[in-house]
């Protein structure tokens, strides 16, 4: 029992004094615009990263599967 109440102890401690790591990775690809003018094919990607497929006329790139 004094064992079980120590460890609780030592884990709260622990858990407030430890500081929080946060950790973040970003990826990106550049895509080629030769299918679809500048500022459509701007707001197109724009309106993929918040995941709204508005659909680009390409047919995908290098980093697009085929969903079945």
């Amino acid at each position: 029992m004094v064992a079980a109440i120590l460890g609780e102890l030592l884990g709260i401690t622990y858990a407030f004094l430890k500081k929080p790591i946060y950790q973040a990775t970003l990826s990106f690809a550049l895509k080629d615009d030769k299918a679809i003018g500048g500022w459509l094919s701007a707001a197109l990607g724009l309106a993929s990263q918040f995941g709204i497929d508005l659909g680009s006329g390409n047919g995908g790139g290098a980093f697009f599967g085929k969903l079945q």
